[in-house]
């Protein structure tokens, strides 16, 4: 299977099943690096995020990071 890295982000032939969608690696780590915050923070911001109905997150376990599926696609043109 051939992956192709982007600055931490991982998307393989696999990532978008039709069933499914389109999801992405991104671990808390990263999350809590990228913005700055710690960790309940980055887990609160990912709580709220799920609440609101923008995101679902599907654990893999094994110290593995967690798939994150956006849920709702806007298009603006501005």
């Amino acid at each position: 299977m051939k992956q192709n890295y982007f600055t931490g982000y991982c998307w393989t032939k696999w990532d978008f099943p039709a069933k499914a969608g389109a999801f992405v690696y991104y671990g808390i780590n990263r999350i809590m690096e990228d913005l700055g915050c710690a960790h309940s923070k980055a887990e609160k911001l990912l709580s709220e995020l799920e609440q609101a109905g923008l995101l679902r997150r599907k654990r893999q376990g094994l110290g593995k990071p967690s798939a994150l599926y956006p849920l709702k696609f806007e298009n603006r043109i501005s």
